[in-house]
């Protein structure tokens, strides 16, 4: 059993050594991980765009630019980016305080997905699902 902290690293270095574990977290960071949340951002604008143009495709421009909006970080008028603030303040503050916080994100992430799938059966309920589609 391996009990070091580190996500994949302490794994990676366990079974194949220093110099892959750190190539493999190296890329992570470089490559895998913003590139998936890229692709996850320009999913999100595709589907966020589809309602203001029905019947054909959103501009590339207004997808694009929605996705970099979803990427950046919008800062305070203190030029303090407000979300990461608070997270730390609030597990700075009591461990306790950051998991209530963290249920409460969690809560209403759950909230959202399942709005997103009934009002999914709903349009699938009221119509032809192979028509109007993104």
């Amino acid at each position: 059993m391996i009990t070091k902290s580190g996500g994949e690293y302490p794994y990676l270095m366990e079974a194949y050594g220093p110099i892959p574990a750190y190539l493999f977290s190296w890329a992570s960071l470089i490559v895998m991980k913003p590139s998936s949340f890229a692709i996850i951002c320009l999913s999100f604008s595709q589907y966020v765009c589809a309602p203001f143009y029905p019947g054909c495709k959103p501009p590339e421009i207004v997808v694009k630019c929605l996705a970099a909006a979803a990427i950046c970080e919008y800062p305070s008028p203190g030029n303090c980016p407000t979300l990461p603030v608070f997270i730390t303040t609030v597990n700075s503050l009591s461990v306790r305080l950051g998991s209530y916080v963290q249920n409460i994100f969690t809560a209403a992430k759950l909230v959202i997905v399942a709005i997103i799938i009934i009002s999914g059966l709903v349009l699938l309920a009221q119509g032809d699902p192979q028509e109007g589609g993104p």
